[in-house]
C-alpha cells in the first residue's frame, strides 16, 4: 500500500464530491438507499486509513491490495466490492465527460484527516517498518 501514491490536499478538498457522486451514481444504476450508503461509507472509510485519491483507489493495484487485507476478509469482501465498484463509476464518470456532483454537506460524505496528516499533528504515531 506504501508503494501507491498518497492523497494531495487537493483531492483531499475534492473527496467528498467523489463520495457524493458515487452515492448518486449507484442509486442511479439501481441500487438501493441503504446499499448505495453502505457502499459510500466504505469507500470514505478506506480514504481515511489509506490516505489515497481517488485516482489511486480506482486502479486494480488498490483492489487487489484491499482485496488480500485483514480487514476485508473479516468484513467479509465488503471493502473489495466497493473498490470494485467505485472502479465501475469512475470509469462511467471519466466517460461521460461531466463534473462532479456537489455533496450537499451530509456528515457522511465528509472525510476526517488522512493517515499522514493525524501523524503529522502528532495523533496518531508512526508505523513502524
Amino acid at each position: 500500500m506504501e508503494a501507491l501514491p498518497k492523497a494531495t490536499a487537493e483531492e483531499n478538498a475534492e473527496m467528498p464530491d467523489w463520495i457524493y457522486s458515487f452515492h448518486m451514481w449507484m442509486l442511479g444504476e439501481g441500487k438501493t438507499e441503504v446499499t448505495a450508503k453502505t457502499y459510500a461509507s466504505t469507500l470514505r472509510a478506506l480514504y481515511e486509513e489509506d490516505g489515497k485519491g481517488p485516482g489511486t483507489m480506482a486502479t486494480q493495484e488498490y483492489l487487489a491490495l484491499t482485496k488480500a487485507s485483514y480487514k476485508n476478509a473479516r468484513g467479509k469482501g465488503m471493502r473489495a466490492s466497493a473498490v470494485r465498484l467505485f472502479i465501475e463509476f469512475m470509469t462511467a464518470h471519466l466517460v461521460s465527460g461531466q463534473p462532479l456532483q456537489r455533496n450537499d454537506g451530509s456528515k457522511m460524505y465528509q472525510v476526517s484527516s488522512t493517515p499522514d496528516a493525524r501523524r503529522q499533528a502528532g495523533v496518531e504515531p508512526e508505523e513502524s517498518e
